[in-house]
């Protein structure tokens, strides 16, 4: 991974991203770490779900805090398998976000 040299850094991840039901209860869900907004980092083929936000946005991949592969690698958040592995639900968010969208019927939320 020349030229990112922290790019999948377990120990530094860019970004976490937690769950929350109210001011006092957050819930880890998942790492995030992006990417400059070129090209898609060289990062073991299509198993990490890259993907962009507007096309002028970074890279971002997620890792998903859960008991599977396919989940934890999914694109979007992977709510049966959170509820399973971590007792979060997905409840109606205030923001109106594509964030919070479940993952496709197939499960595997585009990962790999």
């Amino acid at each position: 991974m020349r030229g990112h040299p922290r790019l999948l850094d377990p120990r530094h991840p860019q970004a976490l991203v937690y769950w929350c039901t109210s001011r006092r209860a957050c819930t880890l869900a998942a790492f995030m770490y992006r990417a400059g907004g070129g090209t898609r980092p060289p990062t073991f083929g299509p198993l990490l779900a890259w993907h962009k936000h507007g096309a002028r946005g970074p890279w971002m991949t997620h890792i998903w805090l859960t008991d599977d592969m396919p989940s934890a690698l999914a694109r979007c958040a992977p709510w049966p398998s959170l509820e399973n592995a971590l007792g979060i639900k997905q409840k109606p968010s205030r923001l109106d976000s594509p964030a919070d969208a479940p993952c496709p019927p197939d499960g595997d939320g585009g990962g790999m």
